[in-house]
């Protein structure tokens, strides 16, 4: 199988960090819209559940049945789809005098990630607090079951 691509505007990966920095400590999530062709998926959009605070903890997204449905008819109403998922793992206290993270994982899915099966493309936005509040981002994209060959980012 070969691997797959991810073309994604910076913007949009600025817009859901925004927000995952506002959510922390708590998570946050967003379903990816825009087009797939082939192996390839090109992201037109992040959707944000509007009541998405309500269901949210610091260590779990209360997933709600509607957000689906909802993105997939605005999706619809752009003439794309839903590609897949975004959600933040919020850690505290990084180390600042390392430029790395500590005491946190790399951006990876996590045991309840893999247990809920997404389908197409996923992202895991770590964001990490320094000690002096600064709070750092780092983002990776995963295939369902097929490995990522290239993300480009957009300008």
């Amino acid at each position: 199988m070969a691997p797959i691509s991810i073309k994604v505007p910076r913007r949009l990966l600025n817009k859901f960090r925004t927000e995952a920095k506002r959510f922390f400590p708590r998570e946050a999530c967003g379903l990816f819209v825009g087009m797939r062709i082939g192996y390839s998926y090109h992201v037109d959009d992040i959707w944000i559940p509007e009541d998405l605070e309500k269901h949210v903890t610091d260590s779990k997204i209360n997933w709600q049945t509607h957000w689906e449905t909802e993105a997939h008819c605005e999706a619809e109403e752009m003439r794309l789809a839903v590609l897949g998922y975004i959600h933040s793992h919020p850690y505290r206290f990084s180390d600042p005098n390392k430029g790395r993270f500590v005491g946190c994982a790399e951006p990876a899915p996590s045991e309840g990630d893999w247990r809920h099966g997404w389908s197409g493309i996923s992202a895991i936005c770590v964001i990490a607090e320094q000690e002096c509040g600064r709070l750092l981002t780092r983002t990776r994209f995963y295939g369902s079951a097929t490995p990522v060959g290239k993300v480009t980012i957009l300008k």
